[in-house]
């Protein structure tokens, strides 16, 4: 039981960072003002 909810959570997350992923890249306006507030 544990093992099959580990696997399906690691999966979700992975999911959840592609996504996050694929967001950032599609748009270049954030990329353009994340690097501007850190400095």
């Amino acid at each position: 039981m544990f093992k099959k909810k580990e696997r399906i959570l690691k999966i979700v997350i992975a999911v959840m960072i592609l996504i996050i992923a694929f967001q950032v890249m599609s748009q270049p306006e954030f990329g353009k003002t994340m690097p501007r507030q850190l400095v």
